[in-house]
């Protein structure tokens, strides 16, 4: 779903600074990552920063699902909220949320603060 809205949007991964994956499974996000193409060393202490393109992305910095919660039915609203709060506080200016639903589907959607103002946009949604 993300390369999808990426492609619907017409941007690049590497615009963004924060990336929230819904962890229903852990072996789904990591593949996710390996197929976006970001590493991320499960080694080091903040384990929520991981290297897309040489630039520096936060992946699920709060913890995702398996450490929060995976509250059945509102999953996508809890990882939204989250997304809202980064932005908010100051923690993210471009971000995308990312959630996987039942028999392979996805859904993800962009958020960001336009350049012009302080407040957030959500930009797209597949």
């Amino acid at each position: 779903a993300i390369c999808k809205l990426l492609n619907i949007t017409g941007q690049s991964l590497g615009e963004f600074d924060t990336l929230e994956i819904n962890e229903a499974f852990a072996a789904q996000t990591l593949a996710c990552l390996r197929m976006l193409e970001i590493r991320v060393n499960l080694a080091h202490p903040d384990v929520g920063t991981g290297i897309l393109m040489g630039n520096p992305i936060n992946v699920n910095a709060h913890g995702g699902a398996i450490a929060i919660g995976h509250p059945l039915g509102a999953s996508g609203a809890r990882l939204l909220t989250h997304l809202v709060w980064q932005i908010a506080t100051g923690n993210s200016r471009h971000a995308i949320a990312s959630l996987c639903i039942g028999g392979g589907m996805g859904i993800a959607a962009t958020l960001r603060v336009p350049p012009e103002r302080d407040t957030l946009a959500i930009e797209g949604m597949l």
